[in-house]
């Protein structure tokens, strides 16, 4: 985050897509392929400075298989103990219980208002998208790369992200703040690192089968490794820089849209289309500010039944009849 920040970003969106990027990138080389080479790390240093290509085919091809079974065992300890913990919600549980016993606590108005990052459970959290999302790409990794050398894994992840897609949209939509949106931003960067890991996949079936003495199989594999790679940059033309960049047409018609329907198309009239009942009305909490002044004895004795009598009769008294008048 830190790093991310002293980049310069103009929005939070920016923010989280730029901290996503480097929290993907280093969760696959931390998690995936240290993991791999640390075994035989120190052994292939001298070979991976004189062929660093055959080396690393031989790193996938022989130190991968034999993983299988850590990341099986790493992918349930992520989702078991990690969707536990927020489903429960117990760090927000106890930043609560000290935040009840810390902070100004006078008034229920302040009893539910943040101190000092000290949250009570009433005020929405929101979604660390960049966390999630870097951990749906080491899973994106692991199953490429593992649904063909040891197929028992696609299992494993299809059970990961059902419990994921079920226990986050709940969160989302009940518990979450949702209204954090990025814009799309993510998804162009998420792509990337879906193709990446397309790529290695097929560079790692590639290699261990050319180990395993494919001289048939392996040949045949290439014509699709060279189809993905074409087919990454074809989408970098098409597609990624038409969602970076909008067309100048295609602008044109969207301010021609608001300029002949405005009340229809407008953001402001969208807002509140959808709230949760919940939402709908406001939570009204007293103040204990000093800026607030307090109601005068003059104001009170206005509003008293007694004092409206008086004045009326003064009034009645003071105001002269036109009858009377000669």
């Amino acid at each position: 985050m830190i790093f991310s920040k002293q980049e310069g970003h103009i929005s939070k969106a920016t923010l989280d897509a730029s901290l996503f990027a480097k929290l993907a990138l280093f969760f696959i080389i931390q998690t995936f392929f240290v993991s791999a080479i640390a075994g035989s790390l120190f052994t292939s240093l001298q070979q991976l400075a004189d062929n660093p290509a055959a080396t690393i085919r031989d790193i996938l091809a022989t130190n991968l298989p034999q993983q299988a079974n850590f990341f099986i065992a790493f992918v349930f300890v992520q989702v078991g103990l990690g969707l536990a913990l927020e489903i429960i919600r117990l760090v927000p549980y106890i930043i609560s219980v000290i935040r009840s016993f810390t902070g100004p606590n006078l008034t229920e108005k302040e009893r539910n208002t943040s101190w000092l990052g000290l949250s009570p459970l009433s005020v929405p959290a929101t979604l660390d998208l960049p966390k999630l999302l870097s951990d749906v790409m080491l899973f994106f990794m692991i199953l490429f790369v593992y649904s063909v050398l040891s197929p028992i894994v696609s299992l494993v992840m299809l059970f990961a992200f059902l419990s994921m897609s079920i226990i986050y949209t709940h969160q989302y939509v009940y518990v979450y703040d949702p209204s954090n949106d990025t814009g799309g931003q993510m998804w162009t960067r998420a792509m990337r690192y879906v193709l990446f890991c397309v790529v290695v996949a097929q560079f790692t079936i590639i290699a261990v089968i050319g180990i395993k003495e494919g001289k048939i199989v392996a040949p045949l594999m290439a014509p699709l490794f060279i189809i993905t790679i074409l087919f990454w940059i074809y989408l970098e033309q098409q597609h990624f820089t038409v969602a970076q960049h909008l067309p100048s047409h295609t602008a044109a018609l969207i301010d021609d849209v608001y300029d002949d329907n405005n009340t229809h198309t407008t953001p402001s009239s969208w807002k509140g289309s959808y709230m949760q009942e919940a939402l709908k009305v406001p939570l009204l909490l007293p103040s204990n500010s000093d800026d607030e002044k307090s109601p005068s004895r003059d104001d009170d004795a206005e509003g008293c039944g007694g004092g409206v009598r008086k004045d009326s009769k003064i009034s009645k008294l003071s105001t002269p009849r036109t009858e009377d008048v000669p």
